[in-house]
């Protein structure tokens, strides 16, 4: 008998995801299908997208997922994850004088899109449902994750992201974009020689597990200084 895929409902109402039939004829159901806005992390969590909870929240998975998610919707020359695009970001916050905190905040910003993906901007501010989500994700991230329980995406860490996003679009191993974007090239040049920081060194192309590994380390080590300069 050939296995077989369609749509039945369950006597909760809910409907079912039929795979096929057992050679005993007894019916074969994968699963219910998930019709709520939970998802199943890596990590063994029930992540609720509009209703998230600290308990859930999980910097393992956190880890995990920005390192296989790519930046710029794919469109890069190599593979550039977020995870590395958000180590980026806290190195510039390091070079440029800023403490823990910041860089912390450097670090993580990006922290939602390990539960909703990596939405590309153009696309992202039509979605005020998405937008909403997205700050409450953001919020219990740093109520359970960040020493201080706030966690900052705006101000002078937009100003990190973007300037690692200028980066990205000129630099020759992911977007490729100088000679497209002169805007993007003289930004990115000109900060570069007021702090003196060599961006050309940057690793564009690691593996995920590399680029998990480096985020956990680096979330630990500012985590291990927050917590000393804010002893509870």
């Amino acid at each position: 008998m050939k296995n077989w895929i369609g749509v039945t409902v369950a006597a909760s109402g809910r409907p079912r995801l039929l795979l096929g039939k057992l050679k005993t004829g007894e019916t074969c159901f994968i699963e219910d299908i998930d019709m709520d806005s939970k998802i199943h992390t890596m990590y063994g969590h029930e992540f609720d997208l509009m209703d998230p909870q600290g308990a859930d929240v999980d910097i393992q998975d956190i880890a995990h997922a920005l390192s296989r998610i790519q930046r710029w919707g794919g469109h890069t020359i190599q593979p550039h994850s977020v995870a590395i695009h958000s180590i980026h970001c806290q190195e510039i916050a390091k070079s440029w004088g800023f403490g823990a905190d910041y860089q912390m905040w450097a670090l993580m910003h990006d922290g939602a899109e390990a539960y909703i993906g990596d939405i590309v901007h153009p696309f992202k501010r039509n979605l005020a449902t998405v937008l909403d989500a997205e700050i409450k994700i953001e919020n219990t991230i740093g109520e359970a994750l960040i020493p201080g329980g706030k966690l900052m995406t705006g101000g002078m860490v937009k100003n990190f992201d973007e300037f690692s996003s200028a980066v990205e679009q000129i630099h020759p191993n992911i977007r490729g974009l100088a000679r497209t974007l002169p805007g993007y090239e003289r930004y990115a040049v000109d900060m570069c020689n007021a702090i003196d920081f060599n961006v050309w060194t940057w690793e564009a192309r690691q593996s995920a597990e590399k680029a998990r590994l480096d985020f956990l380390r680096r979330y630990f080590g500012l985590k291990e200084i927050l917590n000393k300069s804010d002893p509870e």
